[in-house]
């Protein structure tokens, strides 16, 4: 939700309801810099984070709160 709050766009869209599935669970999201150039590094690196596709990589709920608070 950050994504398309930042972006204006969804990351993924488009296509048949299994393709848009399978885009989401195994491509990376286009990078929000492309559609937003403006924003802050940080913001950049933690939405990134946030959108992992490896769960160990993603924050928890007090990382995440910890890593927007710091921009």
């Amino acid at each position: 939700m950050l994504y398309e709050m930042l972006a204006g766009v969804l990351p993924y869209s488009g296509g048949v309801v299994y393709d848009l599935m399978m885009r989401i669970a195994n491509e990376p999201a286009p990078p929000l810099s492309d559609r937003r150039p403006g924003l802050p590094a940080p913001m950049l690196a933690a939405v990134e984070r946030m959108m992992s596709k490896d769960p160990a990589r993603r924050p928890n709920a007090g990382e995440a709160r910890r890593l927007l608070a710091a921009q």
